[in-house]
């Protein structure tokens, strides 16, 4: 039988329930063995310190040279090698402009601390310390809880770890870039693509001081991160969606398991607006966070194994199969599109690919896609085994499918509809959520969905897939207890492409001033200055003549 056995320090994890009369035995030696990773405190007047520090200097992408010194300074103060990674991001300028003007750039830079440990197995905690452009000339957005406590809780887990002997390197990332595209993310994890098979998780902390709890979100096939925390009233961990709104999204573009931490209070309310203030904060709460993250680490540290695990794959008749002899978590990515977490013979292969052309913009520069078709060719398939400490085995494969047409109801008597949804603005579309629902269930013995022909066996509903940008097809089918078509729906995906580049508000623009509607006062002293020099001129000719 197993339960949960509360440790000392507000930390817990799963252990097998002891018999009473050995309690006191055991107690003794737990105080004499439990390591002390487990006793990590967290210094609440310093997280809150840097928060006001943070909130006191400029840190809107393209003005940060303050804030990027004072990171990089509290960094090396916690033992760490710092660089300063900078990149651009191109901004568009909405409500004006010239076109024989260049595009003008915004400078971001990206600080890195890195505690190196003996293998180069790597886990990244992360924050963006950027703020929101203010919509209206002369407003500041202090940034406090997004996300000045974010990048101070950060560096309070460097502190905590600091003298800690580790296995795997640890990478403390404050991103710029986040308020206007998610560009310091994007571009360091593209400028180091060469790390990717390194990295073992990321842990983004972004928005965590504000309000009383904290909730935990990855993408259902990532959250066996999850159990690298501890059990703690202030953290809930969503069982829901995975859907990204942050920097942790451009991790699982790449399919690196990301895990974020936000507050639960009302912040919807402060965030990009003068009121996102320091003194508006729970410093208590961002120190649980820096307490929770440490003690998560030194957890995975304490299982002291790095060794992949053993796993194998294989495609029979376009069905993928795979099994290992450990207990693992699986993630099944075909055609570059993360599809999730499913048992062994679940998804099966179309005949044909999944393809569509871009054929333009829209009005707001996404682009648009002709239709979806299906072209010969082999799927690219990859089959990721993680086990709890997030070593993983990936295996390639190239696969053919066979034929799987989306069988449709002649009447749809099960009532099962469907509904997908994502974030649609230009630069942040986000994970799709696809989820349905039956009306009458008790006729329906097993569901299958089609994502872009792929079958997948009993598709639950609730799912979060990372597809490519384009349109996607998306059906579900009900089967009755005799294996007969009982429902179906089908609808179409359209995953929007990231921006490319920032578009500043009209009225905050700071690259353009739109042309004076009238000829400036200036303009007229000037014109009419050289008007009466160029008479005058003229005069004196004349009069030399005469």
């Amino acid at each position: 039988m197993k339960q949960k056995f509360p440790l000392f320090f507000g930390l817990s994890r799963e252990k097998t329930l002891i018999p009473t009369k050995g309690l006191y035995f055991v107690f003794a030696l737990f105080i004499l063995l439990v390591p002390t990773t487990s006793a990590f405190t967290a210094d609440t007047d310093e997280i809150e310190t840097v928060t006001r520090d943070l909130c006191n200097l400029s840190r809107f992408t393209g003005d940060e040279e303050e804030a990027t010194e004072y990171i990089s300074e509290k960094m090396h103060e916690r033992g760490l090698t710092v660089t300063v990674e900078s990149f651009e991001v191109p901004v568009e300028i909405r409500g004006g402009g010239r076109e024989d003007e260049e595009q003008p750039v915004l400078i971001g830079s990206n600080v890195i601390g890195v505690k190196e440990g003996k293998s180069n197995q790597t886990v990244i905690v992360c924050a963006h310390y950027d703020t929101a452009a203010p919509e209206h000339p002369g407003e500041e957005y202090p940034g406090a809880d997004d996300n000045a406590a974010g990048v101070a809780s950060m560096l309070e887990v460097a502190r905590l770890l600091q003298d800690e002997d580790l296995d795997r390197t640890l990478y403390f990332i404050a991103f710029s870039g986040e308020d206007v595209g998610l560009f310091g993310s994007k571009k360091w994890l593209d400028a180091h693509e060469d790390r990717h098979d390194e990295i073992i998780a990321a842990i983004n902390l972004d928005c965590v001081a504000y309000g009383d709890s904290l909730r935990a979100v990855a993408l259902p096939q990532h959250r066996w991160l999850y159990e690298w925390f501890p059990e703690s009233g202030s953290i809930t961990y969503d069982r829901a969606y995975g859907v990204a709104t942050g920097d942790e999204f451009r991790f699982q573009e790449h399919h690196l398991p990301v895990i974020r931490l936000i507050d639960g209070g009302d912040h919807v309310t402060i965030w990009d607006t003068p009121e996102d203030r320091p003194e508006r904060l729970n410093y208590t709460l961002a120190a649980g966070c820096a307490r929770a993250v440490a003690g998560g680490i030194a957890w995975v540290e304490e299982t002291g194994d790095l060794t992949p695990p053993e796993c194998v794959a294989r495609v029979e008749n376009g069905t993928i199969y795979y099994d290992s002899p450990e207990d693992l978590t699986y993630e099944v990515i075909v055609d570059r599109q993360n599809l999730g977490s499913f048992p062994s013979g679940a998804v099966s292969l179309p005949q044909g690919v999944h393809t569509a052309e871009t054929v333009g913009h829209d009005y707001f520069g996404n682009l648009l896609w002709g239709p979806i078709q299906y072209v010969p060719g082999a799927h690219e398939v990859e089959v990721v085994g993680y086990d709890a400490a997030g070593n993983r085995q990936r295996i390639h494969l190239a696969a053919e499918g066979r034929d799987l047409d989306l069988p449709v109801a002649a009447k749809n008597n099960a009532g099962i509809t469907l509904e997908a949804s994502g974030r649609n603005k230009k630069w942040c579309p986000g994970i799709q959520e696809l989820r349905y629902e039956i009306e009458r269930p008790k006729e329906v013995a097993a569901v299958a969905g089609f994502i872009d022909g792929i079958r997948v066996a009993d598709l639950s509903s609730e799912n979060s897939l990372v597809l490519t940008p384009g349109n996607h097809t998306y059906g579900i089918v009900a089967y009755g207890e005799g294996g007969g078509v009982v429902g179906s729906d089908e609808t179409t995906i359209i995953q929007r492409a990231w921006g490319e580049s920032f578009d500043f508000p009209p009225n905050n623009n700071p690259f353009y001033e739109p042309r004076p509607k009238g000829i400036p006062i200036i303009r007229i002293f000037v014109v009419g200055g050289v008007l009466v020099f160029a008479l005058a001129l003229v005069a004196v000719y004349r009069k030399k003549r005469r």
